[in-house]
């Protein structure tokens, strides 16, 4: 049974572009893909969902663990969670 994490629960305009919203959504996991990269021995999948709250899109992005202390590590290193915004739209 995995273990789930919430690490996103955010509202989003209907009306942005795709390749932005998926530039938004890439720089807002960044520091979760530099801790995956940093903990090889740890097995993370980032599962991405959408729902609608009243006439609002929403995006939630949750980390599934196989092991439990993982999903533990993991709080640890990002005691915020979950984010309830996205980061903004870089041209980097």
């Amino acid at each position: 049974m995995k273990t789930k994490v919430k690490i996103l629960d955010a509202s989003y305009n209907d009306s942005v572009e795709d390749w932005i919203l998926d530039d938004m959504v890439q720089s807002t996991l960044r520091p979760f893909f530099k801790w995956q990269d940093s903990n090889k021995e740890v097995n993370v999948e980032f599962v991405r969902t959408w729902d609608v709250v009243g006439y609002t899109p929403k995006i939630i992005i949750e980390a599934e663990f196989n092991q439990p202390t993982d999903a533990g590590l993991f709080e640890l290193s990002f005691n915020d969670l979950p984010l309830e915004s996205l980061r903004s739209f870089s041209f980097s």
